[in-house]
């Protein structure tokens, strides 16, 4: 609980999403899409950005999309 303390006290701009999330909605992963789509809602209320991690296909980034993810990291987006 400590990471959502954070929110309230430091000058955040982004919520980067572990990667773990994002690759386990490709696999119809229901705690996964739930606990990214409360993140986006979180960071819209603060008026914060989403990253999500391990972006590494089409299937995946439009996944991450359709959940209102904003930005997007991994080998589909480029190389590191």
């Amino acid at each position: 609980m400590h990471s959502f303390l954070y929110l309230k006290y430091l000058p955040v701009d982004f919520i980067k999403i572990d990667g773990e999330f994002s690759r386990g909605i490709v696999k119809g992963g229901i705690m996964d899409r739930a606990v990214i789509m409360s993140l986006v809602t979180i960071a819209r209320e603060l008026k914060i950005k989403t990253i999500a991690e391990y972006v590494e296909s089409a299937e995946n980034m439009e996944a991450v999309k359709g959940l209102g993810v904003d930005y997007a990291q991994g080998f589909y987006v480029g190389r590191p």
